[in-house]
């Protein structure tokens, strides 16, 4: 319902549901040629998910993906049922075009306030196109990670606790590197850490040290983006605004982070003792780790999950 009506109440999805119907109906009678197009195709799309049987299907952003050609011709439909709500109004009334500005303001404000997407924008956060804000915008709070219906396996033996690097940080820091980065949001909990740290968060990335081959034809999600970026030969047209280099350090110093992060296994950290449990540890992370200990002098902070370096720029310390 909150992916395919943009709110939570049910009552104002059942009156859009009744206005867009109505819309659909008027213009069947204004203009049937259209108006049986309009219906037809959106007969054909939903016989399509019934006899496709597709993957997920039930899953709300997978569902809106493949019905996603109707959303035009609902807001059609509605357009067409305002405009005779409006023409209705100003034949019967003195002040149409105050009572349609309330009206519309009413809406507006009702869609406002049931959105899903202020909790989505809520700064900070850097991960607005994250599964857990966008498969089917029914957020449930902050008590643990959002559970993919995509891919329930990933909430086997889901974090329930935040590191206490996090928990530590002092109040000055602006921005942290994390390293790695997945490529599966799914596999992704650095959305999560955010939350509770509000720090800005740059994703991390190197070709400096040695990477696993990985199956050339396809992208799995348990990948960093390291093995796509490695991949790129001309280095100087990477630029991006929320990833980095780790060892790049004039890009780093840019960047304003105040900590960079390695993280050893986010699998083992992610998902304790459960389905991934002793695979996937950061690619070549005992070279990686030295080579940063070299370039910017002892962690900070470590513990079994992850080591922590200080940039410049940032201040305070962090309890070990």
């Amino acid at each position: 319902m909150l992916m395919l009506f943009g709110t939570s109440s049910s009552l104002l999805a059942i009156i859009l549901l009744c206005v867009g119907v109505n819309g659909a109906v008027i213009l069947l009678r204004k203009n049937f040629f259209w108006g049986a197009v309009f219906v037809l195709l959106w007969f054909l799309h939903v016989l399509m998910i019934f006899v496709s049987r597709i993957f997920c299907v039930d899953v709300a952003i997978v569902l809106a993906r493949y019905l996603i050609a109707l959303f035009p011709i609902c807001f059609i439909w509605v357009g067409v049922a305002a405009e005779e709500s409006f023409l209705f109004i100003q034949k019967n009334s003195r002040y149409p075009g105050k009572i349609m500005l309330g009206a519309a303001s009413l809406l507006v404000g009702a869609l406002l306030l049931t959105s899903p997407l202020r909790e989505t924008y809520k700064a900070p956060n850097n991960f607005t196109n994250h599964s857990a804000f966008q498969e089917s915008y029914e957020f449930d709070g902050w008590q643990k990670p959002v559970r993919s219906r995509i891919f329930p396996d990933s909430s086997f033996g889901q974090l329930t606790e935040i590191p206490e690097f996090y928990r530590a940080l002092p109040e000055k820091t602006q921005c942290l590197i994390e390293y790695p980065m997945l490529l599966g949001d799914y596999f992704n909990f650095y959305y999560y850490y955010q939350h509770f740290h509000k720090k800005r968060i740059v994703a991390g990335y190197t070709d400096a040290v040695h990477l696993p081959d990985k199956q050339k034809d396809c992208i799995f999600g348990s990948y960093f983006i390291d093995h796509v970026l490695g991949a790129v030969q001309d280095k100087s047209r990477l630029r991006f605004r929320n990833m980095v280099d780790i060892f790049d350090r004039e890009a780093v110093r840019k960047t304003g982070a105040d900590y960079l992060v390695v993280h050893r296994n986010l699998m083992n950290e992610f998902f304790p003792g459960k389905l991934y449990s002793g695979t996937d540890q950061t690619p070549d992370i005992k070279n990686c780790t030295e080579k940063l200990r070299a370039q910017y002098g002892a962690p900070v902070y470590e513990d079994r999950h992850m080591l922590v370096f200080t940039l410049s720029g940032a201040e305070g310390t962090v309890a070990k």
